[in-house]
């Protein structure tokens, strides 16, 4: 199957190492579209014809029968049961099972829970499928009806800031749908969302889709962290708490508010369970604080606890949970005393269907599991996730799971397969795999495979990837992502293979961020990212590249991407050593190309050096270090760690501390037609620090300002080099990067 063919040639290629050592073009033979036998062999058709046995599943049937064609089990757990009781009598069907769970609604009050004893076997695999593609759907959520609702009493009416919403808001009582008000949760991870015809209704805030900013700090509050570097704007020490424990050091900041704001704000009927989502410090660390005070008077606002970084001048964030702000189509409000929910009523309301989330826990959980598959299913509508999974050489496969309260899937274990998927408006990450043993280089066999992730990280908005890999050895590969404030890529450990995904318009509302993005470790050598196209990332002049490695992470490999309009550098390296960045093509960056820097160097030498890691990652190197790393990095075994008190030679290149062994070259920019900068010359455009190209390998690094001649069919986002390319003659040792094989297969 292709999945196998693209894993072993992965695995072939990092397991030796080659990749670090030398970026040659891989071998593409393995690496080819499904062929027509194996489409075939993905269908549904085969799925249950292949089965020794199949079990019917009918939501819709009157009473639960015996799994039979014709007399179909009610639930699902039903047939889960029916297959505990063959194994126990039997051995499994040479085969396996296929549960043929036939279109309609599932309806959730608890999550569907899989154990080992739901297993089958290598020869006898157990199969829950989806009559048609996302025909199944297993909701957590309970349908309200128009009718039910209700015109708002006089006296709730005069507390609507917004005239027009008096006649528009409408509120329904949720206890005469089984809902207790005792469980009821508005923010959080936990909370409970609306949804009007399949979107997200926007829980009441100020402003409706903008942001509002800190006008002056009274007070930043405490802080788990201070900068000293007055470029990273000082604090002294007065606020920070050294071992910060919240519990005792949990002192709100405050802030005051522009005039306008506080006119708004001075018209609603309350200020309790306000919270105050924003960005209080950096643009890359979004949090939800609740409002502890608000004084009209001295226009200020007091947080009722601690922000991570404090609070500074000019920091967006906006109100949310306010009912006096009920002014746009499809917002809502939740009264968790009374249990009454309150509507600003869209046109198509009252014939629509309307869907609140109830269900407190993951759609699916399994543990332990193995030889089992799940194709075809949709999951929606819960307060908590779509699936957790563990186990060994299991498969999710081409389901889609959207409007959930935190992440898509969840998969740890080896042999892991997710694959197909759809992933979309989830309030967190989309799916995120982890296996392996990377002490000893033990590959997981994980495979995360042309999953479309779309429009996540709704609630929770820094930190949560479309896709995270963690372990050893995972291959990430033909996936499409796009549409989030932040990242799209994260991945900790060694040996991941990143490759032929479409990644665009992500880190869209942060900075100092990257659509590829980690950092600060020497334990994720033996990583590439290969024939990747990364585009439009970042708005304006931020600061967003499209490949970040942050803060000296080291032993990476950067080869044959398209790194396209990006709002600041399309590559930035913190550091770090043994890093390869070669055969990239990048298009109209914001900034420099590349930038690679010398923080760690910096901080060995400057003792005013902002960047104060270098001993942390020192001792975790020689923590890791052991026989199976030296073997796969001969260089790993070498290196010598840097702390505090070093007395040794700084200029030393295998000195941890110092940016070297990297290959920079044979990186190919262009730039709009006008750019004045020589083609004919040598890095003219590249930032690379003093330190790095004393250490490093940084040659034939080029720009072409005649724009992209060299791609005949740019213009439909056709990136494939023509033979004769300008780039090829100034290059002669650039590779074609394989553009027509990069992003989902179909």
């Amino acid at each position: 199957m292709y999945i196998k063919r693209i894993l072993s040639a992965a695995l072939a290629t990092i397991i030796t190492g080659t990749t670090l050592v030398s970026c040659s073009q891989p071998n593409l033979e393995n690496l080819l579209p499904f062929s027509e036998e194996e489409k075939v062999l993905n269908s549904y058709t085969s799925v249950i014809e292949g089965s020794a046995l199949t079990l019917y599943v009918d939501a819709k049937a009157e009473t639960s029968g015996d799994g039979s064609e014709n007399a179909p089990f009610k639930t699902i757990q039903d047939a889960q049961t029916k297959i505990r009781e063959l194994k126990a009598g039997e051995e499994l069907p040479a085969g396996g099972i296929t549960v043929l769970v036939r279109d309609g609604e599932y309806k959730l009050t608890e999550s569907l829970l899989f154990t080992g004893d739901d297993s089958g076997t290598a020869e006898s695999p157990i199969t829950y499928v989806s009559e048609s593609e996302f025909g199944a759907v297993l909701t957590g959520g309970v349908i309200l009806s128009a009718s039910d609702f209700e015109p708002i009493s006089a006296e709730e009416k005069a507390k609507l800031v917004d005239d027009t919403a008096k006649e528009k808001v409408v509120k329904v009582d949720l206890t005469k749908y089984g809902i207790d008000p005792a469980t009821i949760e508005t923010i959080g991870s936990n909370a409970m969302e609306l949804f009007i015809n399949g979107e997200r209704a926007s829980l009441s805030r100020y402003p409706n889709t903008d942001f509002l900013r800190t006008k002056d700090v009274i007070f930043v509050g405490d802080v788990h962290e201070a900068f000293t570097d007055i470029n990273f704007d000082c604090r002294g020490d007065a606020y920070y708490v050294e071992g910060y424990d919240p519990a005792i050091h949990n002192r709100g900041g405050i802030f005051t508010l522009a005039d306008d704001v506080v006119a708004r704000i001075s018209k609603w009927s309350s200020y309790d369970n306000i919270y105050a989502p924003g960005y209080f410090k950096w643009s890359w660390s979004s949090s939800t604080p609740l409002i502890g005070n608000i004084n009209i008077e001295e226009s200020s606002v007091t947080l009722a606890h601690s922000v991570t970084y404090g609070v500074s001048k000019g920091a967006p964030f906006y109100f949310l949970n306010v009912y006096d702000e009920l002014d746009m189509a499809g917002e809502f409000f939740i009264d968790k005393e009374s249990g009454y929910l309150y509507v600003y009523k869209t046109e198509e309301f009252d014939t629509a269907e309307i869907m609140i989330s109830s269900l407190p826990a993951n759609v699916l959980n399994a543990s332990n599991i193995s030889n089992m598959i799940f194709k075809g299913f949709a999951l929606c509508a819960t307060r908590a996730g779509g699936l957790n999974v563990s186990g060994s050489d299991f498969i999710i496969d081409n389901c889609k799971i959207y409007n959930v309260r935190t992440y898509g899937i969840t998969a740890s274990g080896t042999n892991i397969t997710v694959q197909n998927n759809e992933v979309c408006n989830v309030g967190t990450y989309g799916i995120s795999v982890s296996g392996g043993n990377q002490v000893e280089l033990i590959p997981s066999g994980n495979l995360i495979y042309n999953n479309y992730i779309h429009d996540y990280a709704v609630i929770q908005r820094t930190y949560q990837s479309a896709i995270e890999v963690f372990g050893c050895a995972a291959t990430v590969s033909h996936n499409e992502i796009a549409n989030a404030p932040h990242q799209a890529i994260g991945w900790s450990g060694p040996n991941h293979i990143i490759e032929y995904n479409e990644i665009y318009n992500v880190c869209f509302e942060t900075a100092d961020c990257g659509a590829l993005y980690t950092g600060r470790n020497f334990l994720t050598y033996g990583s590439v990212i290969r024939y990747n196209y990364i585009h439009d990332i970042g708005l304006g002049d931020v600061h967003a590249h499209a490949i970040y490695w942050d803060d000296g992470l080291s032993g990476q490999t950067a080869y044959g991407n398209i790194l396209e309009n990006t709002s600041s550098y399309a590559i930035l390296a913190g550091g770090g050593r043994d890093n390869v960045i070669e055969n990239n093509i990048i298009i109209n960056p914001g900034r420099e190309p590349i930038s690679y820097d010398q923080r760690t160097s910096d901080a060995m030498n400057k003792p005013d050096a902002w960047f104060t890691h270098n001993e942390e990652m020192s001792n975790a190197l020689v923590a890791n270090r052991n026989d199976a790393w030296i073997k796969a990095f001969p260089i790993y075994g070498q290196i010598i760690p840097w702390h505090e008190g070093y007395e040794g030679d700084l200029n030393d290149p295998l000195l941890s501390g110092n940016p070297a062994n990297n290959s920079i070259k044979n990186n190919i920019t262009y730039f709009f037609k006008g750019d004045t900068s020589d083609p004919n010359s040598t890095s003219p455009r590249y930032k690379i620090d003093k330190d790095v190209r004393k250490f490093s390998d940084v040659e034939s690094n080029f720009v072409i300002s005649d724009y992209l001649a060299d791609f005949p069919h740019w213009h439909n986002d056709d990136y494939t080099m023509k033979a004769n390319a300008k780039a090829l003659e100034l290059c002669p040792d650039f590779e074609p990067i394989p553009f027509d094989q990069i992003g989902r297969i179909d």
